[in-house]
């Protein structure tokens, strides 16, 4: 056990309706080698017995400085702000209800910091574990991040770290987005130009779940546009025009994913995407994302990455 002197890192767990699955995620945070390590969940108006859960186990929990808080405004977004608010760690790592991390896992990190005193955000790979068993890998990129992280998800919340004042500088979670509000907070991050550290493979064991806190996929693809259309606004003040060409790519994939599930929007929103389109090659990129997407075929977004000549950002 690696002892540090004050608590410089600080774990953030959000949790909604998770009475029944949670316990796996605290008993992997109980089980860090890392002392004193600062927890803190945070309640976001859980129906169950969550909160009830928490509570108990904050209790329970040796060697750590545990804090359990209620936050009722609905959405992950306002529970991490909350959770962020009531910090003292210097590090900030957002982690969620459902996954889990070896018990070494904030000590890397902890390792991470001292080793690299420049570094505002420290990153690793996690494996991602679907409903039905399969396993991949989630990689954290430091090379051509913005691409990454747009239609592979390099920053999401389970695969970094952050320095509290990158996060304060950025201005924290939006609360006004709640579809892939870590793509969005993770572009807000990039266009700091902060100096990125990947540490490789880690323990975290991400579970994709069929509802999440933020909720799931519907049949509206209209939801989803106040997430992109903030993505966009930051890629767009980072890289210009290219940025929007991002997104619509982006879009035409989401769609396809839409279309499989038998959404009737998903047609009128190609109209929509294929009418921005300025030239025919980037027409005929997005139709081809959506197509294969519609199918099934995975992969659009690596297919098309020397089409739309991602700018090597890190």
């Amino acid at each position: 056990m690696k002892p540090i002197h004050t608590p410089q890192i600080s774990i953030i767990i959000p949790v909604f309706n998770r009475e029944k699955i949670m316990q796996a995620t605290l008993a992997s945070v109980a089980a860090q080698t890392l002392r004193p390590l600062e927890v803190i969940v945070v309640d976001n108006n859980s129906a169950d017995n969550s909160l009830a859960v928490a509570q108990a186990w904050a209790e329970s929990a040796q060697g750590l400085d545990v804090k359990v808080l209620s936050c009722t405004t609905p959405g992950a977004c306002n529970a991490r702000n909350a959770g962020a608010a009531a910090a003292s760690g210097e590090w900030l790592m957002f982690f969620d209800s459902d996954d889990t991390m070896s018990p070494d896992h904030a000590e890397r990190l902890a390792s991470a910091v001292e080793a690299n005193p420049q570094a505002q955000i420290i990153g690793w790979d996690v494996e991602i574990i679907t409903d039905s068993g399969a396993r991949r890998r989630g990689r954290f990129c430091r090379r051509n991040a913005l691409w990454e992280n747009l239609h592979h998800g390099a920053m999401s919340t389970q695969r970094y770290a952050m320095r509290r004042s990158l996060f304060e500088a950025v201005g924290a979670w939006d609360t006004g987005v709640f579809f892939w509000d870590d793509i969005e907070l993770g572009m807000r991050l990039l266009a700091a130009k902060p100096h990125l550290i990947n540490i490789g493979q880690s323990g975290v064991k991400v579970f994709y779940q069929s509802e999440s806190i933020t909720a799931a996929l519907d049949a509206d693809p209209s939801r989803m546009e106040p997430s992109l259309c903030a993505i966009e606004h930051t890629l767009k003040s980072i890289i210009g025009p290219r940025g929007a060409a991002w997104c619509r790519l982006k879009r035409a994939v989401y769609l396809g994913v839409y279309a499989r599930k038998g959404a009737a929007a998903a047609r009128e929103g190609m109209k929509k995407v294929l009418s921005a389109c300025p030239t025919w090659g980037e027409r005929s990129a997005v139709r081809l994302a959506y197509a294969m997407t519609r199918a099934g075929v995975p992969g659009a977004s690596s297919l098309l990455y020397f089409f739309y000549n991602p700018i090597k950002s890190r």
